[in-house]
């Protein structure tokens, strides 16, 4: 998603523009996350803290409030994990559901994937009762084994 911001020209004493701002997902800040990152700072030894506060694109302080125990959420949790070359952290789903979907559908050949998308667009009305019908049908018989 991004969102457009008009920049006042007075502001900037130049005509005026819009620029295109990315908004970034905010990700849970947890207790264990924290001592990894603090680990690895710790590791890295003296000026770490700085050079990954540059490298993510934030001030000292703001790292060093991510690592408080106060802070719970920040959009800095996925370019932290970039930065020390960990996998992104998993988006924050509406559901357990959600989660074991998206979890289950990364990990699928493309043409697995291509087949789920077919089946949801079955399951969600797209292509009539006739064929959810028969759909649910497979379903049950393959479930059965035969």
């Amino acid at each position: 998603m991004s969102r457009l911001v008009s920049a006042c020209p007075s502001e900037f004493g130049a005509t005026s523009m819009v620029v295109a701002r990315r908004k970034e997902l905010t990700f849970p800040v947890t207790k264990d996350w924290k001592v990894k990152v603090r680990a690895v700072l710790e590791q890295r030894g003296r000026g770490s803290h700085s050079r990954l506060a540059e490298e993510i694109g934030c001030s000292t302080g703001q790292l060093t409030e991510l690592l408080s125990e106060e802070s719970k959420y920040s959009h800095l949790v996925a370019r932290v994990n970039a930065a020390l070359g960990w996998p992104p952290p998993v988006p924050p789903s509406a559901s357990k559901d959600s989660g074991e979907l998206a979890y289950v559908f990364d990990r699928m050949r493309p043409d697995q994937q291509q087949m789920s998308l077919d089946a949801m667009e079955i399951v969600g009305g797209e292509a009539g009762d006739d064929a959810r019908a028969a759909l649910a049908a497979m379903l049950r018989a393959f479930k059965r084994g035969g």
